[in-house]
């Protein structure tokens, strides 16, 4: 027979939920499938593939009725947070354990590592920590471990969500070579970048149950699904948003709210700078979109900006003084700083507690952004990554501060949780808080800023206002292929 594994009546609860995260579920992948699995966020999407991988429930508890039925099969997965995939010290050993599993000989692999890293262009990183790589970085090294070991059995989830535009370009190149007899399945949001590398959608509803569509043409035409899924383009009518054309206004000392002067970095004496001669000034109510490709030193610039690095707080000032001068409350009173990883914004063993102050003050007239009402006893580290990542853009949201640092805050969002998120920014914006975001979502950097910075190797090479950035990545195509860099539908808006 050639199938991997069947699903029969599949239904599977965590023991802090009172309904089935899915229900009723009858699936069969076989050899050479093609498989893409979407729907909103929380409804099971990243269950399914655990279950597939025999991780829930033999690593992640859950209770799971029904029939599962396995043949033999070698397995890769690529989680949606690749920092917790990460086990060996160097890029190199990470990507020869997937091998190691498998049990091959070790002639064959020291010569597919070899291959693997040379065709996904990481060998600067081969004898690198992954602990000390960028999200991005280390997504690509998981999906390479992953490809290399040669799987019955791919499991993508959201797998280009931390990488650079010109790097999905690569990784769909790659996806196309993978072998015919490889089973792929990709959980993701955004579809269309996919669609001509699968050949069947599965939907998963808000009450966990799925719609297979073998023909995935029928699936796009359906009116409901287009609405949930399908990106707004950036030619709709939203006058809620600001018009990109605009000129940057170059605020007065007393709007400068953040100041960088002469700022270089390395992590030690012996590394390369990561960040070189950077000399910026940020004002009350800007956006500020930081884009570039991954490992240009984004994370690592607005981590300095939060003063998480005390050698380098002298060449930073906040409101005019500089922050080797501030004490922690005083800065930190005033200013958020959202990871890329969500985990590390937690404090508490419950959603209820981290939303206590928020649920306290529904009273006095609070909106809250996301409905987490079914999640409230549950701890957060155990929520999808996209419930993670509208939790700690809540807890920001309601908490408003001066300054808001956020590192790729739409990471795991599906299309409604998307356009919330962006809705949010914008009334910070109105209410003069100064918002700089790192991302690799052109779209959204179009959607919310008013200027845009452009990292490579550490360097800041363009800083202006979102026309202008056009202008320049249209003109400078030997730098970068300006198209990787640019949202679709953007002339008709902004040109």
């Amino acid at each position: 027979m050639n199938y991997l594994v069947t699903l029969q009546d599949v239904s599977v609860t965590f023991e802090e939920q009172k309904h089935p995260v899915l229900k009723n579920m009858n699936l069969t992948i076989k050899k050479g499938d093609r498989l893409l699995v979407t729907g909103c966020s929380g409804t099971g999407k990243s269950t399914l593939l655990y279950i597939l991988a025999d991780i829930i429930p033999k690593i992640i508890y859950a209770n799971v009725e029904g029939l599962i039925l396995r043949n033999n099969f070698n397995t890769g997965i690529v989680m949606q947070n690749p920092l917790s995939q990460m086990v060996t010290p160097s890029v190199e050993e990470e990507i020869a354990f997937s091998m190691e599993n498998r049990n091959m000989p070790l002639k064959k692999i020291i010569e597919k590592t070899d291959d693997a890293i040379r065709k996904a262009g990481i060998t600067e990183l081969r004898h690198k920590k992954p602990f000390e790589l960028s999200g991005g970085e280390m997504q690509k090294v998981a999906l390479t471990a992953a490809i290399a070991s040669e799987p019955d059995l791919l499991l993508l989830d959201e797998p280009t969500s931390f990488l650079d535009s010109e790097s999905t370009s690569n990784f769909l190149k790659t996806l196309r070579n993978v072998s015919n007899k490889t089973a792929v399945i990709i959980v993701e949001h955004r579809i269309n970048k996919f669609l001509k590398y699968i050949d069947n959608i599965l939907y998963i509803d808000d009450y966990g149950e799925i719609s297979l569509y073998k023909d995935k043409h029928s699936f796009l035409k359906s009116a409901d699904n287009k609405r949930k899924l399908k990106p707004r383009s950036l030619t709709d009518k939203n006058p809620g948003f600001m018009v990109f054309d605009k000129p940057l206004e170059k605020g007065t000392d007393y709007d400068c709210l953040i100041s960088v002067k002469d700022l270089s970095f390395s992590y030690n004496s012996k590394e390369e700078q990561v960040l070189k001669d950077i000399n910026i000034r940020m004002y009350r109510g800007e956006t500020i979109a930081v884009m570039g490709p991954n490992g240009s030193g984004k994370t690592t610039f607005i981590e300095n900006i939060a003063g998480f690095y005390k050698k380098t707080k002298k060449y930073i000032s906040f409101n005019g003084k500089a922050l080797d001068k501030l004490k922690k409350r005083e800065l930190y009173s005033c200013l958020h700083y959202l990871p890329q990883n969500p985990e590390y914004f937690f404090l508490y063993q419950s959603v209820g507690e981290e939303l206590k102050d928020i649920i306290l003050s529904a009273d006095t007239g609070y909106k809250p952004l996301f409905d987490f009402y079914e999640n409230l006893n549950r701890s957060p580290f155990n929520l999808s990554e996209g419930e993670k990542r509208r939790l700690t853009l809540e807890l920001v949201f309601y908490d408003k501060r001066a300054v808001l640092l956020a590192d790729e805050p739409t990471y795991g969002l599906d299309y409604d949780a998307y356009y919330k998120t962006a809705e949010a920014f914008n009334r910070l914006k109105k209410e003069e808080t100064l918002i700089v975001i790192v991302t690799h979502n052109p779209e959204f950097a179009f959607l919310l800023s008013d200027r845009i910075l452009f990292f490579k190797d550490g360097s800041i090479i363009f800083d202006g206002t979102p026309s202008r950035y056009v202008e320049y990545i249209e003109s400078n195509k030997n730098l970068f292929p300006g198209e990787l860099y640019l949202p679709a539908g953007l002339n008709e808006r902004i040109l």
